[in-house]
């Protein structure tokens, strides 16, 4: 697997926490409606771990992208200053 590679999986992940994020807004809404609000409450708890799981992904991928920051492509013409 190429650096390349582990940045799509990056990506294909937070699509996926993307998605949770969607159904856990949905499952909330019904649940706020139907004033079950001790199920609302736990779905914004389990909202608020999974923003703060979001984050730590979008940091260690940024990490993985720093490794990689002084390396240079093959094939590339950069030139220096």
């Amino acid at each position: 697997m190429n650096k390349n590679e582990v940045n799509t999986a990056f990506e294909i992940l937070l699509e996926e926490i993307e998605e949770v994020f969607n159904m856990l807004s949905q499952e909330g809404e019904v649940a706020f409606k139907g004033q079950d609000f001790d199920k609302a409450r736990k779905l914004i708890e389990n909202g608020e771990r999974l923003k703060a799981f979001r984050e730590k992904i979008k940091f260690l991928q940024e990490e993985w992208q720093t490794i990689f920051a002084d390396q240079v492509p093959k094939g590339s013409s950069r030139r220096k200053i």
